[in-house]
């Protein structure tokens, strides 16, 4: 696969909301440019690989879910990738950059639960699922009681541990459900004093070659 720029590809993880998110920038492209041929080209990472919650301890997990997709722009399969913002690295590799940061969407962390309206409802000793250090370490500053289970996968994996576990409810990214329409399950947007969300959190990025970063449809 090689582009032009007036036919080429955005590299994009392959999970569901990945794809929702890259498709929404693909048809924002399009609505700058009809004449524009876009593809999505799904690429399956190193972070989606890793679901066991022991191997993704053995890793450094900054930039596990954008590194593929960094070689599709190197290798010239795609012209760009779509990215949220909280996974990618501070760093970037030298020959790339972020061409556009899009407006944030709700930043929060949410609160899904089968049982409970919000987290002050749950029972001493709870159990309380997440992928996130981050978040772990502010749900148990505080509420010391909890027990904080991690847990692995896509958006619909990690609802499904609710019952698949046993476990009095979920924290994960308001955003994502939003981009979902799985708005319906957030029980409790958690308030910043509980859960300070991550740098970038709720943002969509394009990251492209250094010498495209100033194209006329990223503005």
């Amino acid at each position: 696969m090689v582009y032009s720029l007036s036919s080429f590809y955005i590299a994009t993880r392959s999970s569901r909301l990945a794809i929702r998110q890259a498709e929404s920038v693909r048809m924002s492209l399009l609505k700058f440019n009809p004449k524009l041929s876009i593809y999505l080209l799904p690429i399956k990472t190193q972070g989606d690989v890793l679901s066991d919650v022991d191997n993704w301890k053995s890793f450094d997990t900054k930039g596990l879910f954008v590194k593929q997709l960094e070689v599709a722009i190197g290798e010239g399969k795609a012209l760009c990738a779509v990215h949220s913002l909280k996974d990618v690295p501070y760093v970037l590799p030298n020959n790339l950059s972020l061409a556009w940061i899009g407006h944030r969407s709700d930043p929060s962390d949410a609160f899904v639960s089968d049982d409970y309206n919000s987290l002050d409802d749950v029972p001493y000793g709870g159990k309380i699922g997440t992928s996130s250090i981050r978040r772990s370490v502010q749900l148990l500053r505080y509420r010391p009681d909890l027990n904080v289970i991690p847990i692995r996968g896509n958006i619909l994996t990690r609802l499904s541990k609710i019952r698949d576990l046993s476990l009095d409810g979920v924290v994960l990214a308001s955003a994502g459900l939003v981009r979902l329409g799985l708005v319906k399950y957030i029980k409790q947007r958690l308030p910043f004093s509980i859960s300070i969300p991550a740098p970038g959190q709720g943002f969509l990025a394009i990251e492209s070659k250094k010498e495209h970063e100033n194209l006329d449809f990223w503005s």
